[in-house]
């Protein structure tokens, strides 16, 4: 398998939120002792012997086997985006009395395109597989492939422990606290969000939603299940500093939004990351500097948490208030400006409805409306507007958490980062005219 400079990034540049649980504060060490390691083809007996960390040698094997098999994943998914869409993939790996429920899950499936996974709700196993220290991955399906998938003894593990044959829906923390069923009084608030209301009308959408005994009533519980972990302030400011948008406040919100979905911060504070590994790592170094300072009796993996809770609570109530299609996705619209193609070089598109492919920054505003969206592009003067539907899964936060600011009227979506998503074009000022 041939592996490129996006792969070796991708790596590089990888979530630490799992060594972070495991060893706290060793986690940078032992992250920089693996990335040598990895790339200089060393064995894993010995790195094993290079990892000093104080936690139990299980543990460290553990870190160690989950590291390199998700750097194994990370580059067939990598290298999944300049397949053929219709190239197939199987579940590879040992079916043993190890093997998780999910795992046996995908193992069973068969040959699957990426859509098929992805629309099978298994984004997450693309490079995760079924968590830490698993030991199975996505594999093309051909022949060294299918030698190794195990689908009909799979199956079989499946019937024989009576395990129902689809993904597990498996309730978070704030699913459990607010509940997951749609308000029957809030169907219609999708087809008033979305589209092209003025912004005084989204304005007046999202006051009267605001206004409701339910929302006021889920906001309080959220809250004082925050302020029970002790989180209640953390959200607070780094809500604020989302909607200030203020030169290191909007860097960390993307920092962490990075970590909490295990994505590649592409830029912040108007440096561009692209494959530069060394300055990746050197703006982390400064905004983890400026979290110390500006968070003094919170962790990092606290303000994470923060935005874990929050990915939650949003997912939760943009359903709940019905703003999600029946196909679990939100339609949302982001501006660009005319001068944007003129300075990067990129082709302004030669149609309306002219599709593609974005891959979305670790943290990124967007909105419901059309119209907002449009402002933001100045249309008028050659910008462009695209729409995409994307996963309830990618959204990070939204109104319902910014109900305190003078800026619900922009409807606002915040959009985490991932895989690419596609998009058409349906609003291009230099078309229009």
């Amino acid at each position: 398998m041939a592996i490129n400079e996006q792969t070796l990034q991708s790596f590089l540049s990888g979530n630490l939120s799992v060594l972070d649980e495991i060893i706290g504060t060793d986690a940078s060490e032992l992250k920089n002792i693996l990335n040598s390691a990895t790339l200089s083809g060393m064995a894993k007996s010995e790195i094993l012997n290079q990892v000093s960390v104080a936690s139990s040698a299980s543990a460290q094997k553990a870190i160690l086997n989950t590291r390199l098999n998700t750097y194994s994943r990370v580059a067939t998914n990598t290298m999944m985006k300049d397949a053929p869409s219709d190239t197939k993939y199987v579940y590879v790996g040992p079916i043993d009395e190890k093997t998780r429920p999910e795992c046996l899950e995908y193992a069973s499936a068969g040959a699957l395109t990426e859509a098929d996974i992805i629309g099978n709700g298994w984004t997450a196993s693309l490079v995760d597989g079924g968590g830490i220290n698993c030991r199975h991955k996505w594999e093309i399906a051909s022949s060294e492939g299918i030698k190794l998938f195990e689908g009909k003894k799979a199956q079989q593990v499946i019937t024989k422990q009576n395990t129902i044959s689809k993904p597990v829906n498996k309730l978070n923390d704030v699913d459990k606290l607010l509940g997951t069923e749609a308000l029957s009084s809030q169907i219609n608030n999708r087809s008033l969000v979305t589209g092209r209301l003025d912004r005084m009308q989204v304005r007046n959408v999202w006051a009267d939603i605001y206004k409701t005994k339910e929302f006021n009533q889920d906001l309080n519980n959220y809250h004082l299940f925050l302020k029970e972990k002790g989180l209640l302030e953390a959200n607070k400011t780094l809500n604020n500093l989302w909607v200030d948008q203020i030169g290191d406040g909007e860097g960390l919100y993307r920092y962490l939004s990075a970590k909490a979905t295990n994505s590649r911060l592409q830029y912040a504070n108007g440096k561009y990351f692209g494959n530069n590994p060394k300055l990746l790592a050197e703006y982390e170094a400064y905004i983890e500097g400026y979290a110390k300072r500006r968070f003094k009796n919170y962790s990092i993996t606290q303000l994470v948490d923060v935005i874990k809770y929050d990915m939650q609570f949003n997912q939760n109530m943009l359903k709940r208030y019905g703003l999600v299609g029946s196909n679990n996705k939100v339609k949302v619209y982001r501006g660009i400006r005319a001068d944007y193609f003129k300075t990067s070089g990129a082709k302004y598109p030669k149609s309306i409805g002219e599709a593609g492919q974005l891959l979305t920054n670790s943290a990124e505003s967007w909105s419901t409306n059309q119209f907002v969206a449009e402002q933001f592009a100045s249309v008028r003067f050659g910008g462009v507007v695209i729409e995409m539907e994307v996963p309830l899964d990618r959204i990070i936060s939204s109104n319902f958490s910014f109900s305190f600011s003078s800026k619900f009227s922009e409807a606002e979506i915040v959009l985490g980062g991932g895989n690419p998503l596609n998009y058409k074009i349906v609003k291009a000022g230099y078309l229009d005219e």
